[in-house]
């Protein structure tokens, strides 16, 4: 034991040194996940200095450091240069976001499931590539990237959007989720740093936790991530990508600014980084909502992997999604789908492709914005009292529909007809604790804990989808409780 025993001494975390067997680094590494998982350590928590652990363990400092490497491979803390190493702020949150959908005694408004009354539309698309005069063409390996007609009515797609590339620059993938996992496994190493907003895409979280990437947390305001901020940060360490939903941001619904992703892409061509580019809210911003700018891939071919997901669009369960990639990095991304994926079922790209050619996916975007636009008027309805007490800007009456001409964002940024709201929460008690008991009530929604990847940010909220519920009516009951439980 040293000199200056640390028996007594107060540390953040004391592990079990009787627990501890070899290989000691893994087994070190197994109790600080243990702690994290059951709650001893929170995210947030400063963990005691390599060197300060060791001598308390009485262990070699390189083991310590081995340790933490390996916790940081799985996404349970991270390093902050200067300041130590803490547990990442998504430590320890539940990973799977489906969890209760469709249970008859549970009001779902967790996941976004997009509104399902328009699929019926989706049915006569079905049977049309069912009647096709040769369907076998869908039943092969044949081309992995997607079929040739399936990827220009893709580009076609893609181009009303503001994404101009051509088809055979594309690639159909099954969902965007599938999208995002193959890029990660394509185009970084573990220990590779990613740039995310300070809240994010919770499955983007648990896919990068998955890769062992490490997501370094960027603040923003009400136009974005700050680029002063990512300039700083990549000057200060290594960065190797950043992940941006710029149309409306998940889960906060913020539309990014058009000088502010010129700033933003500026700073990514300075530092040559890798942007993935996440745009399933595209349908509902451009050509709809003012001061978006255009699609970052516009700015940035040479950097940029851009992905469109069909399932808020036209429809969630044939899990199709389109993705363009600099053409340096085209015949790595295909060698990575054919090895791991083999392709995506050209059945189900067949029925969107249809909709597409068709115009069906366009009445199918049209019928849902009806239908954002009635729930988000029905979210206002419910909480404008609790809005007026907590000084939050209502919207006006031109922001609850669409008119001719371009819809103004809130004050805040956010969208005008997002599928989603991010309803911020004032309490002392845990945002966990509250959703817990909402569902104790019969709703089950995503608190921010799930989201969360700055440690720094103590802000709570409830994400809360409006296109889940399955009717309206079911929505404004599931609303009302959580109002009643929230806002007293």
């Amino acid at each position: 034991m040293p000199i200056n025993s640390f028996e007594n001494y107060p540390m953040s975390w004391k592990p079990d040194k009787e627990k501890l067997a070899r290989p000691i680094y893994q087994s070190l590494a197994e109790q600080m996940e243990k702690d994290i998982a059951e709650g001893f350590l929170l995210p947030g928590t400063k963990l005691p200095p390599q060197r300060e652990l060791a001598d308390y363990l009485d262990i070699n400092f390189t083991t310590v450091t081995r340790a933490y490497k390996l916790c940081e491979y799985k996404g349970l803390i991270q390093s902050v240069m200067g300041s130590g190493t803490f547990v990442s702020a998504s430590a320890g949150t539940v990973g799977p976001m489906i969890n209760m959908m469709y249970q008859s005694n549970v009001i779902e408004m967790g996941p976004i499931s997009c509104f399902e009354e328009t699929n019926d539309l989706v049915v006569p698309m079905i049977r049309s590539v069912l009647n096709h005069m040769y369907p076998e063409q869908f039943l092969t390996y044949r081309e992995p990237a997607g079929l040739s007609h399936q990827r220009q009515a893709a580009s076609e797609w893609l181009s009303m959007l503001g994404v101009n590339v051509s088809y055979d620059e594309l690639v159909i993938m099954t969902g965007a989720q599938n999208a995002l996992t193959l890029t990660l496994l394509t185009l970084f190493n573990p220990g590779d740093r990613i740039v995310v907003d300070s809240f994010t895409y919770a499955n983007f979280v648990e896919v990068a936790k998955l890769n062992h990437l490490t997501l370094v947390p960027v603040r923003g305001d009400s136009q974005g991530m700050l680029p002063g901020e990512l300039d700083a940060l990549c000057k200060q360490v290594k960065i190797s990508g950043i992940f941006l939903i710029p149309s409306c941001h998940n889960p906060t619904t913020l539309v990014m600014s058009a000088k502010r992703k010129e700033e933003i892409a500026a700073v990514i061509k300075k530092h040559d980084l890798i942007l993935i580019e996440d745009d399933a809210d595209a349908f509902m911003t451009y050509g709809y909502v003012e001061d978006c700018g255009e699609p970052f891939f516009s700015m940035l071919p040479d950097n940029c992997v851009y992905i469109c997901s069909m399932s808020k669009s036209v429809c969630s369960g044939l899990r199709v999604a389109y993705i363009a990639v600099p053409r340096k990095l085209a015949a790595t991304l295909e060698r990575t789908i054919f090895n791991t994926n083999v392709k995506t079922s050209s059945l189900d790209a067949e029925i969107i492709t249809q909709a597409i050619t068709t115009g069906t996916a366009a009445k199918i975007v049209e019928r849902r914005i009806v239908l954002a636009e009635e729930a988000n008027r029905i979210y206002y309805e419910v909480f404008a009292d609790y809005f007026k007490k907590k000084k939050i800007p209502l919207p006006k009456k031109e922001n609850l529909h669409r008119p001719d001409h371009l819809v103004k964002k809130f004050p805040d940024g956010s969208h005008p007809l997002p599928y989603y709201k991010w309803l911020p929460v004032y309490t002392d008690e845990s945002i966990q604790a509250v959703s817990a008991r909402l569902l104790s009530r019969g709703v089950s929604l995503y608190d921010s804990s799930k989201f969360l990847c700055d440690s720094k940010v103590k802000d709570k909220f409830l994400r809360i989808s409006l296109s889940t519920a399955g009717s309206m009516e079911l929505l404004r009951q599931g609303l009302t409780i959580v109002k009643e439980e929230v806002c007293s």
